[in-house]
């Protein structure tokens, strides 16, 4: 049996539907598995993972830079910044996202 008379007959759409699905598919992955960045461990000691002569190679502030001259290793990130010397935690964010600070017990 075929279709009714009075509809026109179906046509396919002008482009690849299997090809639009598959990269659909593949955008929505790619936007659900987004890294969430994680939040520094306050408590704990922090120090550099490079030399302080090497952060020039990022796009720091002024207030990350003069914050990493202050990490040495023997502070945590909570002292550092309850130091009130201006730094606050948009300057840890930069340096955390940077991948310059490690984290010791």
């Amino acid at each position: 049996m075929g279709p009714p008379r009075n509809e026109p007959p179906t046509v396919p759409p002008p482009f690849d539907a299997e090809r639009f699905a598959r990269e659909s598919e593949h955008s929505v992955r790619l936007a659900t598995t987004t890294r969430v960045p994680q939040a520094p461990p306050l408590g704990k000691r922090v120090r550099l993972s490079m030399p302080a002569a090497d952060l020039g190679w990022f796009e720091l502030s002024e207030a990350a830079q003069r914050l990493a001259a202050r990490i040495d290793g023997t502070t945590t990130l909570d002292e550092l910044l309850a130091d009130a010397e201006g730094f606050g935690v948009e300057a840890v964010a930069q340096l955390q996202d940077a991948g310059v600070l490690l984290y010791e017990d």
